[in-house]
């Protein structure tokens, strides 16, 4: 609201602050409006953040629900030369590895030497890779200055897919070191082969055409329990579903164990996250609503049934078993203060037991069709309460930011109200220091005038 200052020269009041304090008196209903926006946007606030919660449970139960989380598995390697990994479908089971030797890239070592500056090829000149694989098509490269490091450059960044490392070799009469180059194919197997040439075929060979050294490359080759196969690449896949066997450079004649297990941990992990969620949405909603006896206050949302009805349902997922068998034989279950727990050691015990029968009550997967189990019907349950159309938080989400929308309309029409009223108080005020001054004025002429009569002895 505008304030204009209105000075009680004549009447000496200060009519500033008397107007100021009649305004807050005039402006209390307003006040109130003000602090109940405040403080209904502050539990706008905290049910968005419950919103979000009961979203992220939704979005737990839902991958816990899928197959491929019920069938996670490990895997182990008894030789450090011989890495395994799990990928989705991988089952428990074991093989033998005997390694012949890993595969290998095919390798030029050129004989010609120089420093980094030193000219090696023909600037400019441009060079046509061939490939062993004849499904290849040849590819050219132009190396630049023709200097040693222009011509590795130009290789590393041709599209032939090869690799030019300068090795050390001494140096020259000044002290400056002197390198060759090795070529090798970014690719292993035995197809990685290729020969580079120039295109002019006046040109000088590359290099000067000084190969000192051609090794080809090679298939890696060994035998799964006594039959042999061999992998252009040392990561060889489909030797078991859902595994990964990546064979070291040291692999060449060791004997590797691999071995495939359930792993029950990263499975109790996950349910553990998802009952930890629930236990979060819970403690948000009892922080809401509780009361503390001792200060006589209640939380934000003291007694809504909306919160309590939330917690409730949430517990009963539960509460209500699955199929009419109860979740705690899975490790899963309420105690007395109203959240969930979760026993890692009871569950890992029933699902080494009855690996189905577990997945069945959790996940809802019975291996043939699917089946609501606890974490769809929590699934369920928690999309209904916070979708975001209509959602049961989000409808009173939405319910409690249209009240604050009509309660900021009404500050604005008080803020309209009062301006006009403090316009009038300041024009009362105003009127009231002129209509003072004005009998001020009367009253000095009067008393001249009655200074003025003539005494009684004149």
């Amino acid at each position: 609201m505008a304030s204009t200052s209105v000075s009680g020269l004549v009447s000496g009041l200060d009519t500033s602050t008397i107007i100021s304090q009649l305004m807050q008196l005039e402006a209390k209903p307003q006040t109130t409006l003000k602090t109940r926006v405040s403080t209904e946007q502050k539990v706008v606030t905290a049910l968005q953040a419950l919103n979000t919660k009961l979203a992220g449970i939704a979005a737990k139960a839902a991958d816990l629900g899928r197959t491929t989380s019920w069938s996670p598995a490990k895997a182990t390697s008894d030789n450090p030369f011989v890495t395994v990994k799990t990928t989705t479908g991988a089952t428990p089971g074991s093989f033998t590895l005997d390694v012949t030797g890993p595969a290998t890239s095919a390798i030029s070592t050129y004989a010609r030497t120089g420093t980094l500056g030193t000219a090696v090829a023909t600037q400019d000149a441009e060079y046509q890779v061939t490939f062993a694989d004849p499904t290849r098509t040849p590819v050219t490269f132009t190396v630049g200055d023709g200097t040693m490091r222009s011509v590795a450059d130009a290789v590393n960044a041709s599209t032939t897919g090869l690799r030019a490392t300068l090795l050390r070799t001494g140096t020259d009469a000044t002290g400056n070191p002197v390198y060759a180059m090795q070529v090798s194919s970014a690719t292993t197997g035995a197809d990685t082969g290729f020969t580079i040439s120039p295109v002019d075929p006046a040109a000088a060979p590359f290099l000067d055409g000084e190969t000192a050294t051609q090794k080809p490359g090679t298939d890696a080759a060994f035998s799964l329990n006594g039959q042999a196969l061999t992998s252009s690449t040392n990561t060889v896949t489909g030797l078991m579903p859902g595994v990964d066997v990546t064979l070291g450079a040291g692999s060449a004649g060791q004997t590797a164990t691999i071995t495939v297990t359930r792993d029950t941990t990263a499975l109790s992990d996950s349910v553990k996250a998802m009952v930890d969620a629930v236990n979060a949405a819970l403690s948000d909603i009892d922080t809401l609503t509780a009361y503390d006896a001792t200060a006589k206050k209640s939380g934000l949302l003291g007694g809504d049934s909306t919160l309590r009805t939330v917690r409730d349902r949430l517990l009963q997922t539960v509460s209500g078993g699955v199929g009419g068998q109860s979740l705690a034989s899975v490790g899963i279950q309420t105690d007395r203060s109203g959240k969930l727990t979760f026993d890692a050691a009871r569950f890992a015990a029933a699902y080494e037991a009855d690996a189905a029968g577990t997945t069945a009550r959790i996940a809802g997967i019975d291996g043939t069709t699917p089946t609501a189990g606890f974490a769809d019907n929590l699934e369920a349950l928690a999309k209904q309460l916070s979708d975001s159309l209509d959602g049961t938080v989000t409808l009173a989400i939405k319910g409690r930011q249209s009240q604050i929308r009509g309660w900021e309309d009404d500050i604005a029409d008080w803020d309209v109200r009062l301006g006009q009223r403090q316009s009038a108080l300041e024009r009362q005020y105003a009127a009231l220091e002129v209509a003072l001054g004005q009998l001020q004025q009367q009253s000095s002429w009067l008393a001249g005038q009655i200074s003025s009569l003539p005494t009684s002895g004149s």
